[in-house]
């Protein structure tokens, strides 16, 4: 649920400031009104949701290292790597779609820059929700499958000069997203012993 509402949220914000950009006016300072809102609406909605830790104690901040677990360390590692790769995709697609969409494929409607990124993280949420309760393994080797795929698309669609070949490897490129972020999570959940699960998911 926290992976997919991170991504649901992450294809929210391109698609929102697409809009934003072009359809009104003074959109550098509309986008942060509408954030503010949002931010304030979810104060709100916080204030009225019960508090589920029973048990009290004083807060204290101390830092405690990170934790590889040991058994299952070398998946564990292959889980780690295949979740940067996922992250090395999404920057890819968050910092430099719109500016592909409009420079290299000449649509300059912002809209549909936001709208590829949108599409690029909405991919990846369905796939983490869809995946979810599946084998983390197949899971992070189909991710891993259709990440060369997705970039293969992506060259072909700017090279050609095509917004279509582009949407497809955004779509596919998401997927992989999803499926490598939903796969080493689980992975690492799975591998983590649960008195040290924090230290390793970090």
């Amino acid at each position: 649920v926290a992976a997919a509402a991170n991504t649901g949220a992450a294809a929210l914000g391109p698609l929102m400031a697409g809009l934003f950009a072009q359809y009104l006016p003074r959109p550098t300072v509309g986008v942060f009104e509408a954030y503010l809102g949002l931010l304030a609406t979810a104060a709100l909605a916080l204030a009225f949701i019960p508090e589920t830790v029973t048990r009290r104690e004083r807060p204290s901040l101390r830092f405690t290292r990170l934790a590889i677990p040991v058994d299952g360390r070398r998946e564990f590692i292959a889980a780690g790597v295949a979740a940067f790769a996922a992250y090395a995709l999404n920057g890819l697609f968050a910092s430099l779609a719109p500016g592909f969409t409009t420079a290299m494929l000449h649509h300059a409607n912002y809209a549909i820059a936001g709208a590829v990124t949108c599409l690029f993280f909405a991919a990846g949420t369905v796939a983490a929700l869809a995946l979810a309760r599946l084998n983390s393994r197949p899971v992070l080797l189909a991710g891993l499958g259709f990440l060369p795929v997705a970039l293969v698309l992506a060259v072909a669609g700017i090279s050609a000069g095509s917004l279509t070949l582009f949407v497809i490897a955004a779509v596919v490129g998401g997927s992989a997203f999803g499926a490598l972020v939903i796969g080493s999570l689980s992975a690492a959940n799975r591998l983590a012993p649960p008195e040290t699960r924090a230290q390793v998911i970090s």
